[in-house]
């Protein structure tokens, strides 16, 4: 399953924990994007409570402007956000894709479907640890009309850098039996139930589970079509099961 989140008041919230503060990280998720919504925050750690600089601990999102989607990541780094922008991400609306982002201290890469699409040295340093806000997942927490209009699932939150070929593993897998747990300090598979979500269970072990807000639904995800032995996603892959 994946929930469904309808782009304006439903979202997913987990309490601020101390795993998620670490000097270097990796987000990823699959996201669907349901039409040409301009902004879709998938995971989002505001700087504070309200929307002053440097506005993010860090903040991933999907934008669509002028034909063209963005993929852009927002990271503090010594107390400047700095920004890292994938310009024409290979994606469209109406099917998912699976987006990621790592950050190692010096470098920011950005992946869409296993690829890494973008490698920028542009930024170094540590990012900030200190912040005590909740993380969003689907939602900017300080800012309007940057709800995720769509579907999700499989969201995770590492505190280390995880590599390109771990990225693209998680992607290839697609069910999510890919085994990268080193450093995963949260993980939001929304597959657990059917009807309305109210809790989304944390399946990392770290006992961060979320609350769903305003009651968005679950939905089918592209691979419940999936047979034993292995079957055919949405891009034409196939995958092994072990669900």
């Amino acid at each position: 399953m994946a929930i469904g989140l309808d782009g304006n008041t439903q979202n997913i919230i987990v309490a601020n924990h101390a795993d998620f503060n670490s000097t270097t990280i990796s987000i990823c998720a699959w996201i669907w994007i349901d039409a040409s919504n301009p902004n879709n925050a998938i995971v989002n750690k505001a700087w504070t409570t309200s929307h002053a600089s440097p506005y993010y601990q860090y903040f991933l999102e999907h934008i669509y402007s002028g034909g063209t989607h963005y993929i852009r990541a927002h990271v503090t780094i010594g107390g400047t956000v700095r920004q890292f922008t994938l310009v024409g991400a290979a994606m469209g609306f109406g099917a998912w894709h699976h987006i990621g982002f790592t950050y190692d201290g010096s470098n920011g890469k950005i992946f869409v479907d296993g690829d890494k699409d973008l490698d920028d040295n542009s930024y170094s340093g540590a990012l900030a640890t200190t912040q005590t806000q909740e993380v969003y997942i689907g939602d900017n927490k300080n800012v309007a009309n940057f709800d995720l209009d769509g579907k999700m699932f499989d969201v995770r939150i590492y505190n280390t850098a995880i590599s390109d070929a771990n990225m693209t593993s998680i992607y290839s897998d697609g069910n999510g039996c890919d085994g990268i747990t080193s450093g995963l300090v949260g993980r939001w598979e929304m597959r657990e139930e059917s009807g309305t979500a109210g809790t989304v269970v944390d399946t990392s072990g770290g006992g961060h589970d979320g609350t769903a807000t305003d009651s968005p639904s679950y939905v089918a995800d592209p691979f419940n079509a999936c047979v034993s032995g292995g079957g055919a996603d949405i891009t034409g892959m196939f995958f092994s099961l072990c669900r």
